[in-house]
């Protein structure tokens, strides 16, 4: 977390970023204290869910909320597949 000693200069590194190619940094809106507890709580859910077994669930924000959905592709783990789920070319 970085914290600026005035708006100003926010905007000033914010604008500075928007305009490098490709931008530097990754900046995030505050979360409120329900917010964040929503994604622990996702989060806990998740690794719930990857201990039975169920290794293809990811946390993904659709329309800005966090929600627990199938992964696409297949495993990096899993020999001889592509990340996109398509045999290797040999």
């Amino acid at each position: 977390m970085v914290v600026f000693d005035s708006p100003a200069t926010a905007t000033n590194v914010l604008v500075a970023n928007r305009s490098s190619q490709p931008p530097v940094l990754s900046a995030a809106s505050d979360r409120t204290h329900a917010q964040r507890d929503y994604l622990r709580s996702l989060r806990e859910e998740l690794r719930r869910i990857n201990e039975e077994g169920k290794t293809n669930h990811t946390i993904k924000y659709i329309g800005g909320v966090p929600s627990i959905v199938p992964s696409t592709g297949v495993s990096r783990d899993v020999p001889g597949f592509s990340k996109n789920g398509g045999p290797l070319p040999r």
